[in-house]
């Protein structure tokens, strides 16, 4: 219920696809992006530093934006349409975008120190696959890693593959 009338405010106060896609792609970089990479490269990354990445990450953007919005872009944005009137929707967008980065930022510091102050009491859980195999990051992205031919059949004989 909760998620169905927040959906129906923003469907109602946004009003175009470009608007919700703008807040759908800043909470994606703000919120997400961090933890879902660190997940996949660094070994060390838990779930619990996930979680205070995304909310953390969520509520600087939040309150980043709102800051920037009575404090600067309001102002920027006065007398383009009326005189003495604030253009509300390029000064919420303004600031949306210029809170994007520093909650970003806010997020990878978040997932960082989380990692390093809990790794032991929250150790990460290794990636599985769908028949619960161990997921290989080595080589994830295509990028030759430079060992010789016999170590490299040597690390992918370790873990084993899909059957």
């Amino acid at each position: 219920p909760i998620a169905a009338v927040v959906s129906l405010a923003m469907a109602l106060w946004l009003e175009t696809i470009y608007f919700l896609v703008v807040i759908a792609w800043s909470i994606i970089l703000v919120g997400l992006f961090a933890p879902f990479t660190a997940a996949y490269f660094w070994k060390k990354c838990n779930g619990f530093a996930a979680l205070v990445s995304w909310a953390g990450g969520f509520i600087s953007w939040v309150a980043i934006s709102i800051y920037y919005y009575y404090d600067q872009t309001a102002d920027a944005n006065i007398g383009i349409i009326e005189e003495g009137e604030v253009y509300v929707d390029w000064a919420v967008w303004d600031a949306v975008y210029i809170a994007s980065v520093p909650a970003f930022l806010v997020s990878i510091a978040l997932l960082i120190v989380t990692t390093y102050l809990t790794h032991k009491k929250y150790p990460p859980i290794p990636l599985r696959d769908i028949d619960g195999n161990p997921l290989r990051t080595k080589d994830f992205l295509g990028i030759r890693n430079w060992k010789s031919k016999e170590e490299q059949i040597h690390e992918h004989d370790e873990i084993p593959g899909p059957v």
